[in-house]
């Protein structure tokens, strides 16, 4: 009925530790797709791994050009473009109804069956927690987060692929109409670290499909969040953390870094926090724990 899909790159660690764990707990889940744009070294029989988008093809162009460099001279590839890429190659090998987009460092902390049914229930095309970094960087963004935010994110997004029939993740395949109207206002700081992040042509493609996106809190003093043990380790090794709720219960927990969306490397290498971290999320998988947010449904 699903697959999920994602990337390794420098991120074996987290996928090991996210595989068991969602295989565990989800007993339909039958295959999860790794695309790898760095050889993934934990094999199973339930793991389908793919040769994923040579670094070398993803530099800059004049249009897709880094903020440092106007001219698109650079010679450093992209890391949007790689990853989105990746995800692209992903999503053709699904062949199940719903395609679900992962990113290494989201924690589901739920089952996806109830999700994937409310989704068939209200006839939503695509679910997931909204584009969140305007939101967990506050001192940046405050109250004008730019429209494609509102999206759900490509780090847990759940796709009905029977009517979703086009959509990426590369950034280079946005048009032109909507890389003027979204990403030039974005040319210098604070915005210029997500011009064509991956996840951002996500929201000009799927702005035609019925969506609904769960919310998020960032309240690090929130009292229900740190209430889950999960919560609170995590807090210990990444700064923000975003806590996804849906239906007024705890369902993700996606880290990031102060080096924006990058998982902190003492975290990916370390086993011993990573095992204090997948013991804490087992203790309170899938637990009713109310939160006053739920869902947010919007149709673009």
């Amino acid at each position: 009925m699903y697959t999920f899909f994602s990337v390794n790159y420098r991120t074996d660690e987290l996928l090991k530790v996210n595989t068991e764990f969602l295989f565990q707990n989800n007993h339909d889940l039958q295959t999860f797709i790794i695309v790898e744009n760095e050889k993934y070294k934990y094999k199973s029989d339930r793991i389908t791994t793919i040769q994923g988008i040579d670094r070398k093809t993803c530099y800059f162009t004049p249009r897709n050009k880094h903020p440092n460099d106007p001219k698109g001279t650079s010679n450093t590839p992209f890391g949007g473009n790689h990853h989105g890429a990746a995800l692209d190659v992903g999503l053709i090998n699904v062949k199940t109804k719903y395609g679900i987009s992962y990113d290494a460092d989201y924690f589901c902390v739920s089952q996806i069956k109830p999700l994937i049914e409310y989704m068939e229930r209200h006839n939503i095309d695509i679910m997931g927690p909204p584009y969140g970094y305007a939101n967990s960087h506050k001192n940046i963004y405050k109250s004008n987060m730019p429209a494609w935010h509102l999206c759900p994110h490509m780090s847990f997004s759940i796709i009905n692929l029977d009517r979703v029939k086009e959509i990426s993740f590369d950034p280079r395949k946005c048009s032109e109409r909507f890389f003027q109207l979204y990403y030039s206002p974005l040319q210098k700081e604070p915005y210029s670290r997500f011009i064509m992040d991956a996840g951002v042509p996500f929201y000009e493609y799927s702005h035609q499909y019925k969506k609904a996106q769960f919310t998020i809190c960032f309240d690090e003093k929130c009292d229900i969040c740190n209430s889950f043990e999960a919560v609170r380790n995590m807090r210990k090794v990444g700064d923000p953390l975003e806590v996804v709720i849906f239906n007024n219960k705890i369902v993700g927990l996606h880290i990031h870094s102060k080096l924006w969306g990058t998982v902190p490397r003492k975290f990916v290498n370390s086993k011993e926090q990573l095992s204090i971290i997948e013991k804490s999320i087992r203790s309170n998988f899938d637990q009713e724990i109310y939160h006053p947010h739920s869902c947010f449904l919007r149709n673009d």
